[in-house]
């Protein structure tokens, strides 16, 4: 018995699964660390509706680009340009100008359904960039998708039709050539795998190939004990893809697999009304959280993402409060919204204009309005919010603002040649490199402070979020690294050579954590450097300051109930153990000594985000502003310069006598 011709209330139930595990992974992610794959799951349902309902009416010979681009319209424009104006507003009354500016100018794209160009071409991803977390509209990237399909799939899918009897099997093709674009494109070019259409079409078409296969023919073959079978099969896809996957995984590609063939084997075995599986995907509960499911997605995010913005991560109880809003919002705008302008018998003209271009222009007025005033809103008004806002920002600066500092996100070789890179001093020649990723960049203020002191030049060269190793860093890196570091790694070795010492410094935890091999390559680098005759200074980690937000105060000043107290933290197990490591190598062999600067930092063990005279050491969790890396200098100077640090050329000795 097969119900292909009649509503699926089982596919709404997989709809509620999908944005149930959408929602609980950017909630709580360590409850589900795959639920990111929902948002897979929903393309290829999308992919199997829109094709079943366009073959249908072209073989019936009733088929219209303008009633299919009416009821699209419908669906999704009023609930989006609702939830995306409350959103862009309220980041213009709370957000900081710069990030309220930026949410303004997702906005555009993104009821222009280019949300995923945008967050693909114009995401800022350095080092000191605020998190995706924090990106209010970062999730329409996958409306932007679904919405690009739908502009092209009709067009293709009538001309395939008339073109051709069998259509299976260029679908099918097409999908697998989406698959393996995603594999290939992962690592060099993550951004662009993971937020545009050509790597995700694949799991679109999987969906549409179904609909092609089985939807349109009754599929003799399969009988109950069958589609039971591949009921059960769908399930345990999707349940190893939301437990095993994890966002640290090269996806989309063939990773994508599991998922998407897992919601097909569903789709299908639940073309079966006796099928349990498909009468629990149809139990009401789930088919009511599956009618809202739309709109759930469109709320979910802000939510979170302001509150992470304002508050931090959500302990598991904000999570659930946040969980039961989204649901609440997402009811009254399925209620008030969706059903009202879904049952409209307007025609296409009318529905076009009010429900598309009317509001598009309305809210890109608004929006560009925002940008033209920086972001600052009505607080643009306020001159005493911007003055005060300017003078908190001249006080806590990152080590990037120190004109000495020259940190890149690719390796600048002009670095080793430019002035501008070096500390001042009457030493004729740089004899001394200090290289690694924003974790050395933070001590160039201070090794500039002893460099002076001691009579010698040292130059810096860093590049963000990489390690100062000369092998293959992809293990030890993010995908959005592995292009940068991998060519950085290449050059490494020759770029410091002609330096008799060589400083280096990183977040080494960071890297150890990716892979337990880390210091392995670490060390098998710096004895290449030290076989041929250069002597190399390891600086261990500073300790990590957590719960600190170095835009805190700035934030206070128009996010109610934000305290912003002194910070204090010692150094983690973690962290002792790998600056131990750094020890005991440097101790082990000539040529290589190791500098600490948790003493100078810390007093007594503790450290603290600011000085007893409320100046910033601390810039973020783990970086320091300018003033706290020169005040580690000054102690340093003060007690002594340690041997690891006194590198003026007579006292170049590579190790103590």
């Amino acid at each position: 018995m097969t119900s292909s011709a009649k509503y699926r209330s089982d596919i709404d139930g997989l709809r509620a699964i999908a944005v149930l595990a959408v929602i609980i992974f950017h909630a709580l992610p360590d409850a589900l660390p795959g639920g990111f794959v929902g948002v897979d799951i929903f393309f290829v349902i999308s992919g199997f509706l829109i094709t079943q309902n366009i073959a249908r009416d072209v073989q019936a010979g009733h088929f219209s680009y303008a009633e299919f681009y009416r009821r699209r319209i419908k669906r999704i424009m009023p609930a989006m340009f609702v939830t995306t104006s409350i959103a862009v507003s309220f980041a213009q009354l709370f957000m900081m100008p710069e990030d309220a500016e930026s949410t303004a100018r997702s906005g555009v794209w993104s009821i222009f359904s280019g949300a995923n160009f945008y967050f693909w071409a114009h995401t800022d991803t350095s080092y000191f960039a605020p998190e995706s977390a924090q990106l209010p509209l970062l999730h329409l990237w996958s409306l932007g998708v679904e919405e690009q399909f739908y502009l092209l799939w009709p067009f293709a899918l009538v001309a395939l039709i008339k073109a051709r009897e069998s259509l299976l099997w260029p679908v099918v093709l097409i999908a697998a050539a989406s698959f393996v674009l995603g594999e290939a494109t992962a690592d060099n070019h993550p951004m662009f795998a993971y937020y545009l259409l050509p790597t995700r079409a694949g799991e679109l078409l999987l969906g549409a190939a179904m609909a092609l296969r089985f939807n349109l023919k009754a599929p003799s073959s399969l009988n109950f004990r069958t589609a039971m079978v591949i009921s059960i099969l769908g399930a345990v896809c999707l349940v190893w893809s939301f437990l095993c996957l994890s966002e640290t995984d090269r996806f989309p590609g063939l990773l994508a697999l599991p998922p998407t063939f897992g919601t097909c084997l569903l789709i299908l075995g639940g073309m079966y009304l006796q099928n349990p599986v498909a009468k629990a995907l149809s139990y009401p509960s789930l088919v009511g959280i599956g009618l809202i499911s739309f709109s759930a997605y469109l709320w979910h995010w802000p939510l979170l993402a302001f509150y992470r913005y304002a508050y931090g991560e959500p302990n598991g109880w904000q999570a659930l409060a946040a969980i039961a809003c989204t649901l609440a919002l997402a009811y009254l705008t399925y209620r008030w919204v969706e059903v009202p302008c879904r049952r409209s018998g307007a025609r296409f003209v009318r529905v076009l204009l009010l429900y598309s271009c009317l509001p598009m222009v309305v809210l890109t007025v608004a929006f560009e309005s925002f940008m033209l005033i920086d972001g600052y809103g009505l607080r643009w008004f306020f001159g005493p919010y911007r003055q005060t806002l300017a003078e908190l920002r001249a006080a806590n600066g990152p080590a990037l603002i120190d004109p000495r500092v020259c940190q890149n996100q690719k390796l600048n070789i002009q670095s080793l040649a430019d002035d501008k890179c070096s500390s001042d001093s009457n030493a004729a020649i740089s004899q001394v490199l200090l290289y690694g990723d924003s974790n050395a960049a933070h001590f160039v203020p201070m090794l500039n402070s002893v460099a002076n002191r001691d009579g010698y030049v040292i130059q810096n060269m860093e590049v963000g979020a990489c390690p100062p190793i000369a092998s293959d860093p992809t293990r030890f890196v993010t995908s959005l690294r592995v292009r940068d570091c991998r060519a950085a790694s290449e050059q490494f070795l020759r770029a410091v050579a002609r330096y008799p010492v060589v400083i280096l410094s990183a977040s080494w935890t960071t890297y150890h954590d990716q892979s337990a091999d880390f210091f392995t390559a670490l060390f098998t680098t710096v004895k290449l450097m030290v076989d041929r005759g250069q002597r190399v200074v390891l600086i261990g980690k500073v300790p990590v300051v957590e719960g600190f937000d170095r835009h805190c105060r700035e934030k206070s000043l128009t996010i109610p109930g934000l305290e912003c107290s002194v910070v204090t933290a010692k150094a983690s197990v973690e962290l002792v153990t790998a600056n131990d490591t750094l020890q005991g190598f440097a101790e082990a062999n000539d040529g290589v000594e190791y500098f600490d600067p948790t003493p100078f930092l810390c007093p007594g063990g503790v450290c603290s985000s600011q000085d007893t005279n409320g100046k910033a050491i601390y810039y973020d969790r783990s970086h320091l502003t300018p003033y706290g890396s020169i005040l580690i200098g000054s102690r340093i100077i003060a007690g002594g310069i340690p041997h690891a640090l006194a590198l003026s050329a007579d006292r170049a000795d590579p190790r103590p006598q």
